[in-house]
């Protein structure tokens, strides 16, 4: 079982450390504190990366062909 901290889990996921902090909180990605830091076990850094949802809109068709053209 390996434990990781927030800077070490954002390298992994490749989001910002203040980007996983809300993650932990909100319970996206599971954690726990030690102190005032936080500790993140690998395994459920896996689970996260698998399953995260797409970011950002999806193309409009009209976006996609303008691309294409």
């Amino acid at each position: 079982m390996s434990m990781l901290g927030v800077a070490e889990a954002a390298a992994e996921l490749g989001v910002s450390p203040r980007r996983v902090r809300p993650m932990l909180a909100d319970g996206v990605l599971a954690g726990e504190r030690v102190g005032r830091a936080w500790v993140i076990d690998f395994n459920d850094l896996e689970h996260v990366e698998h399953h995260r949802p797409e970011v950002g809109r999806p193309w409009s068709p009209a976006s996609a062909w303008a691309v294409l053209a």
